[in-house]
């Protein structure tokens, strides 16, 4: 009968390797947490169900593909790391260490790396939608929303590289792709600031812009022949008079709302500052990560409890300041 030692079994989930007397575990270079895992499982997957009911209610269409598919990737990301933690093995190779199902790790990755980039999106729509914005609202949105996307594809590319990675530098080569995606989403979020900027001073001193810029209006030269009568009502320049805008989807304290007047204005500043912010603490976290990955040398890419605390916690607040201050709720039809 064989004896089944350390070398070609174990059972006792955090021994060490034979060899170097430390805990290894491959993919994450630390053993999952379990507890942790189900919690933010468990809430981001409430969230997310708060977030489709809401968006459904209040009618904002908007959210269910920006707030709700980036909620939706956070807890399928979540249920990678729980799937992560329940095919978690002994491999005897070179003294031992903890492995476990590479789908797992690679769903993981991938999606909590991406998720972040729809609640960009939904800032970039919501701010666009203001009246104290110099830049019209379908270019705002348009223009944020298009660069947003860029990063995505971009992380994508990363996170396909990752996931057909067969070598530790393959992998390195993928997380630095996704690095690159990251660090443009923090270059048009700090953009994005700067409007954000304006907004609150033109908000607080109650003064809306009187003109507004297209930012796409180099576009009406390929529309001026199909439709001569609207191009020739707007604005060469591809600014937008005060009286022009009237058929924008603007903010305004008429709107009829659960609530009301500088209230409702203090809760958008008050959103969309936090979830700016937070999108780019975690962003700048991700990078940093991304970037300073090595097979050898792993960094902040091994330090489950900051992952949790610059990733996990920041993301989930996100979500729940705009379950307490949804869009719906600023200028939509009352709850009750």
């Amino acid at each position: 009968m064989n004896a089944c030692t350390n070398a070609t079994c174990n059972n006792q989930i955090g021994s060490p390797n034979l060899f170097s007397g430390n805990i290894e575990a491959a993919n994450y270079d630390y053993l999952v947490n379990k507890t942790s895992t189900y919690v933010f499982l468990a809430t981001f997957s409430l969230v997310t169900v708060l977030h489709i009911l809401l968006g459904i209610y209040w009618r904002k269409w908007w959210t269910l593909y920006t707030l709700c598919i980036g909620s939706m990737l956070e807890s399928i990301g979540w249920g990678g790391r729980y799937w992560s933690a329940k095919t978690l093995f002994w491999d005897p190779t070179n003294g031992g260490s903890w492995s476990s199902d590479d789908q797992g790790f690679i769903m993981q990755i991938v999606c909590l790396i991406i998720a972040p980039t729809f609640f960009s999106a939904a800032n970039y729509i919501l701010l666009g939608r203001s009246q104290y914005s110099s830049i019209t609202a379908s270019s705002f949105s348009k223009v944020f929303t298009f660069a947003d996307f860029i990063c995505l594809l971009i992380q994508c590319i990363g996170g396909g590289m990752v996931g057909t990675a067969e070598t530790d530098e393959g992998m390195r080569n993928g997380l630095h792709v996704m690095a690159v995606g990251v660090i443009a989403q923090i270059v048009v979020t700090v953009i994005f600031s700067i409007f954000f900027a304006e907004f609150y001073l033109r908000c607080s001193r109650n003064r809306p812009a009187m003109k507004t810029v297209n930012l796409l209006a180099w576009l009406r030269f390929f529309k001026r022949c199909a439709m001569p009568s609207k191009s020739s009502s707007s604005s060469p320049s591809g600014t937008i008079s005060e009286a022009e805008k009237g058929s924008q989807p603007l903010m305004t304290d008429q709107t009829p709302s659960m609530v009301q007047g500088p209230q409702r204005i203090t809760w958008l500043q008050g959103a969309l500052l936090a979830s700016n912010l937070l999108v780019l603490a975690r962003s700048t976290y991700r990078a940093v990560e991304l970037l300073s990955f090595s097979p050898e040398k792993p960094g902040a890419y091994a330090d489950q409890n900051l992952f949790i605390a610059m990733d996990a916690s920041l993301m989930l607040l996100l979500l729940v300041i705009y379950v307490v201050a949804h869009p719906g709720l600023l200028d939509g039809r009352k709850l009750f």
